[in-house]
């Protein structure tokens, strides 16, 4: 997809929201878990910098996960982030569901990033290439200084 094409389908104020939330993935410390579907959603998360767990799903008795998660004690912060597609919102909806109660869980940045990168990334493992090409974007340069080792533990969710 050219240049052209994302300007048209992401503006400034979306740029600056996917890259915040991007950040704040990667401001997660150890004793976060990101929870994805597959082994290439790990490496995506892992390429941009997140020092939070990042545990695969998919062919997993999810059951048997949460109680391996409530052996392991109380975690800071459990993020849900299943691809974007269809699957993966019953994949959100099923995993919030069973999670509701048993930890404190992030439900709000996988439906902040879904809506804002739905068109150009359809899993978490297309977000590394995204945030690549938005990254030269003509009106983006000046979002990235700093960007990558930040530590700001401060979630973009408001």
């Amino acid at each position: 997809m050219s240049q052209r094409n994302y300007n048209r389908r992401i503006n400034f104020d979306d740029v600056n929201k996917i890259m915040e939330l991007v950040k704040y993935l990667i401001s997660l410390d150890e004793d976060s878990l990101i929870l994805v579907e597959g082994k290439k959603d790990i490496s995506a998360l892992k390429s941009l910098g997140t020092k939070a767990e990042v545990l695969q799903v998919k062919g997993r008795n999810f059951s048997k996960l949460i109680c391996k998660l409530q052996e392991r004690g109380k975690r800071k912060k459990i993020v849900i982030m299943p691809d974007f597609d269809r699957g993966g919102e019953k994949k959100y909806q099923q995993w919030s569901r069973v999670l509701r109660g048993i930890a404190d869980v992030d439900y709000l940045t996988w439906k902040k990033l879904r809506v804002l990168v739905i068109r150009n990334a359809k899993d978490i493992e297309g977000l590394p290439k995204l945030v690549e090409k938005l990254k030269y974007l003509d009106f983006s340069s000046t979002l990235t200084i700093g960007f990558i080792g930040s530590s700001s533990p401060s979630s973009p969710i408001s």
